[in-house]
């Protein structure tokens, strides 16, 4: 077909990215019953992805066969005799440049002073990071996939890395500003000096782990290593706020 009017032509591109999704995975762990001096107990399952770098991640998972779901890195509390058990059942995972290894965890109730196995059903997807070592192929799938400009997908407005070294008995914070004038989502992992080849959630359940504050203007990447816990935190986080979504 002979083009007549080549300025009549228009191409719609996103002035903003979106998340990429490259692979999704599910499976079932089942840990043993935590004791006093073993809580907690654990179960882990590697999914070799085969990106030949390390991947971004999101995960839900179940404890009650599908009754209720938690996000990665959450748990339900529960009340023992009046006195609320924060440490219960968790989920979570990091990546390396050949697998997503999945851990599921279970915690000793030390309020009532049992320990009870666990069945943890997970769902996780796979997101391509800020940057990639070297190309990759999203991973085949079943799953019906779609794009539709009629939804409300999460739009990427600021992406990046940032270190935060805080020594032990200190602690510190990185800012980036944002000035969006709302409070944004945000999504970061983390990269510590000591495992270079492994991308971790931003806290993983320690009161030494980064912590991320959000206002209006600012995003704060921050840690406390004054407590008895406190380590010589050196680590590289990857981040990204969304405008919205």
């Amino acid at each position: 077909m002979t083009v007549l009017n080549p300025f009549a032509l228009n191409m719609v591109v996103p002035q903003y990215g979106i998340d990429q999704i490259i692979g999704i995975t599910t499976g079932t762990l089942t840990t043993a019953a935590p004791t006093l001096i073993s809580s907690p107990k654990t179960a882990t399952a590697n999914f070799a992805h085969g990106f030949g770098d390390s991947a971004y991640f999101a995960g839900i998972f179940t404890a009650d066969g599908g009754v209720t779901y938690n996000d990665f890195g959450a748990m339900t509390p529960v009340i023992s005799a009046g006195v609320p058990v924060f440490q219960t059942v968790g989920c979570n995972a990091t990546c390396d440049a050949t697998n997503l290894t999945i851990t599921a965890s279970s915690y000793y109730n030390f309020a009532a002073g049992t320990g009870t196995a666990a069945t943890v059903t997970y769902k996780v997807y796979l997101l391509a990071k800020n940057t990639m070592s070297q190309p990759l192929a999203p991973l085949p799938t079943a799953e019906v996939l779609q794009y539709n400009s009629a939804f409300n997908y999460q739009k990427i407005f600021m992406k990046g890395t940032t270190n935060l070294t805080v020594g032990s008995g200190a602690s510190g914070s990185v800012n980036i500003l944002h000035n969006l004038g709302y409070i944004p989502k945000i999504r970061a992992f983390r990269i510590d000096a000591a495992t270079p080849t492994i991308l971790q959630p931003l806290a993983n359940g320690f009161v030494s782990d980064p912590q991320a504050h959000i206002t209006s203007t600012l995003l704060t990447f921050a840690a406390d290593e004054t407590g008895g816990g406190g380590i010589n935190l050196n680590t590289n986080i990857e981040w990204r706020i969304y405008l919205d979504g």
